[in-house]
Parts: structure tokens; sequence; C-alpha cells
């Protein structure tokens, strides 16, 4: 049993494979040239690459109940991540002053 039996190549669709390695190449260079990332962007990729992952897993061995499981917290995750990006710096401008006049904040003074 050799090293190839052991950590057999990942296999996907071609088209899988090209669409990964245009997101990574882009991802890369919008992080690296032109600094349009954040810390809340890498968190949502993390979150969106382990779901793809465990969709692509749960689609290659069968679709089982924890497949399912976490393709579907993943995406639950994800899409709330994105609503809150979209709609929460709305929410958090409407209230500058939020946290020098809120009761939650004054254990920090």
């Amino acid at each position: 049993m050799g090293h190839r039996d052991l950590h057999p190549l990942p296999q996907g669709p071609r088209p899988l494979r090209f669409a990964g390695t245009f997101w990574l190449v882009a991802t890369l260079a919008a992080t690296l040239g032109f600094g349009y990332h954040y810390g809340a962007d890498l968190i949502a990729g993390v979150v969106f690459v382990i779901t793809i992952e465990a969709a692509l897993r749960a689609y290659d061995r069968g679709w089982d109940r924890a497949g399912l499981r976490l393709v579907a917290y993943g995406a639950t995750v994800f899409a709330a991540l994105l609503l809150s990006y979209r709609f929460l710096p709305l929410a958090m401008a409407e209230h500058p002053g939020c946290p020098d006049r809120c009761s939650c904040w004054q254990w920090s003074r």
C-alpha cells in the first residue's frame, strides 16, 4: 500500500475545481492587492468553504442525515452573516452613541 492509496488526490468535478481556483485567486487578489477584505469576510469565507466541502462530501457519499444537517446549518449561518452585513450597519448607524447611553455598557467605565 503506497502513499497514493492512503491519500488520493481530490477528484471533484472539473467546473467546481475551476470555480474554486478562481474564487481562491480572486480572494487573494482582493485581500492582498486591493485590501477589500475584512475580518468578517474571512469568517464568512470559512463558513462558506466548510459548507461547500460538506455538501460535496455528502453528494459523493450519499445524502445522510448528518451531511444534510451540516449543510443546512452552514447555509443558515452563512445567510445570517450576509444579512447581518447588510442590515446591522444601518441599525448601528441610527444609534451612534449607544455604547455611551446603554446600561449594558456601564460596567466597562
